[in-house]
């Protein structure tokens, strides 16, 4: 995932009615002390770079904890960011995922020194492995955890309250028990406001701080 990437859903609304925030690992390059918007919302001034190299700044809302500290520069991060497009500008907004572990850059394989070879393939015919994509799998299998355990619990009470089921109202449960796998009940990169600060990112109202 890159900013180019993030940049493609902009004006794509979630579940909520929220602008669609992708997560991404990227560096963080440097980050500001915690400000308050004009409602209130902890925000940190920081400054990101995808694993393409391209640099942008984004505002970082934070909940209860201490939010992004100095000793984390030039540490690769996970974030969830939205694009905010405003007067022919882009910027970008959206929270850190403490609860996900640091990760290191993929290593850069040496160029050989040998004259280029061809593919070779394995002993016994198999392909060779491909590179595996860690946060989409990772995404994906809290998005699958979350969808079984919302579909249980809906149609549980399904029965219990002789109701159908509303897809839409699975879809949301199962978008809560995402958060929660990421982010925890408390402390987490989620603060306790987290839909006021949603709507406080879609708001153009008044030009964004970046």
């Amino acid at each position: 995932m890159n900013f180019a990437q993030i940049r493609e859903v902009a004006g794509q609304k979630d579940e909520k009615g929220f602008q669609v925030k992708l997560t991404m690992f990227g560096t963080l390059n440097s980050v500001e002390s915690i400000a308050f918007s004009g409602k209130g919302t902890r925000f940190q001034k920081t400054v990101i770079a995808d694993d393409n190299g391209e640099q942008q700044k984004v505002k970082i809302y934070v909940g209860k904890g201490d939010g992004l500290s100095m000793n984390l520069v030039n540490q690769r991060l996970s974030f969830d960011i939205g694009p905010n497009p405003f007067e022919n500008q882009m910027y970008y907004n959206g929270f850190w995922n403490n609860r996900v572990q640091v990760s290191q850059a993929p290593a850069q394989q040496p160029a050989s020194q040998n004259a280029p070879q061809g593919p070779q393939e394995p002993a016994g015919g198999a392909k060779e492995d491909e590179p595996v994509d860690w946060d989409a799998k990772d995404l994906r299998q809290a998005r699958m955890n979350g969808l079984n355990n919302a579909t249980r619990l809906m149609v549980m009470l399904a029965e219990m309250n002789k109701t159908n089921m509303a897809p839409n109202d699975i879809k949301k449960v199962a978008a809560e028990y995402v958060d929660y796998i990421y982010n925890g009940i408390q402390g987490g990169s989620l603060p306790n406001n987290y839909d006021a600060a949603n709507q406080e990112m879609d708001e153009n109202e008044n030009k964004p701080e970046y």
